[in-house]
């Protein structure tokens, strides 16, 4: 998308619009020092706000969007054709949607003016991990100043800080982004109805949901062990699921996986479960000799879902209740090396 986005900034012919259902009065610093360090310098750059010519309120950020563009049409009537790229499905449909309705109205109205050819692109999800330490890091800075604000907050009863609540969600043989990111390329999913909805993984090899006894750990060398694996195949389920499995390079490796085989979950459907990957029964050869063949190092570790726990607090009332703990926030990092 950087790609695009600069191409289209370097047409002259073209006008490049970044357009966003952000609030301009929150985000808009925060949006333009995240272009300027990306280099994008956009003709336009929208925010929503009330505006007269679109009207004062949008019930919707669609709303927003499409009034945006329905302006911009008319301005610039001589345009022939708009390109539109948004990663979120109902918005993607919504686009197209606009667009056919755009141009039956024109059709409708026997105006002079041509058909506008509407291309709208799905942006699918890309896999990208910070390094979990410096996520970690972040989230506890984002914590510590939400807690610095609240108590310089006037209330009768002081609010407890809000705490970060770790706990192991899976225990397996932890994948760098190096190694995800090589995978995915690798092995993209193509599923036959679209990208709509799915998910991406490739991040570990499971041995365990939850934490491993630590007997059962110190068995396969620990926490921190490294495992050499390759490829042996790939395969997908009912055009919903896909995996690769994998095998240890050395014949001593004494290795435990959760699946009979050891696989590395690639790709899913949002609504689809992951032992879905057990129905999987169409493999693929992949030998050292396919391109898309490779050699891996894992380490031992912990997969931590993060949860952020808050006190809900009720500023009008100047109040605080202390017994409603709710989940403002969760994150799942794909890897641990935290000790």
């Amino acid at each position: 998308m950087m790609n695009v986005a600069r191409k289209a900034i370097e047409e002259p012919r073209t006008l490049s619009v970044l357009l966003t259902g952000r609030s301009r009065k929150l985000f808009s610093k925060t949006i333009l020092k995240i272009l300027e360090n990306g280099g994008l310098n956009f003709d336009m750059v929208v925010l929503k706000q009330a505006h007269p010519s679109l009207g004062t309120r949008f019930p919707t950020t669609m709303g927003f969007k499409t009034g945006f563009l329905t302006s911009l049409l008319k301005k610039y009537h001589q345009a022939t054709k708009i390109s539109i790229y948004d990663d979120r499905p109902y918005h993607f449909r919504q686009f197209k949607e606009f667009g056919e309705d755009f141009n039956r109205n024109l059709r409708d109205h026997s105006t002079s003016r041509s058909r506008i050819k509407f291309d709208c692109q799905y942006v699918a999800e890309t896999h990208k991990n910070l390094n979990v330490l410096e996520e970690i890091k972040q989230v506890k800075f984002m914590l510590r100043r939400h807690n610095k604000l609240a108590q310089s907050l006037d209330f009768v009863q002081e609010p407890p800080p809000a705490r970060l609540l770790k706990r192991v969600s899976k225990t397996g043989y932890m994948l760098s982004p190096q190694t995800t990111s090589g995978l995915l390329e690798r092995f993209p999913a193509r599923p036959q109805r679209g990208y709509i909805n799915t998910e991406l993984f490739g991040t570990c090899v499971p041995i365990k949901s939850g934490k491993c006894d630590p007997r059962e750990l110190e068995a396969l060398g620990g926490i921190g062990s490294r495992v050499g694996f390759e490829t042996v195949s790939y395969g997908s389920y009912d055009d919903c699921i896909w995996a690769v499995r994998v095998r240890p390079t050395s014949p001593d490796a004494i290795i435990s996986t959760a699946d009979e085989t050891p696989t590395v979950l690639l790709s899913k459907r949002a609504y689809v479960p992951d032992y879905y990957v057990n129905r999987i029964d169409n493999w693929e050869d992949v030998s050292p000799d396919d391109p898309r063949y490779l050699k891996f190092t894992a380490i031992i570790g912990e997969q931590l879902r993060l949860q952020i726990s808050v006190t809900r607090i009720y500023p009008s009332e100047t109040m605080v209740d202390t017994k409603n703990i709710y989940r403002a926030a969760q994150a799942i990092l794909p890897r641990s090396v935290e000790k």
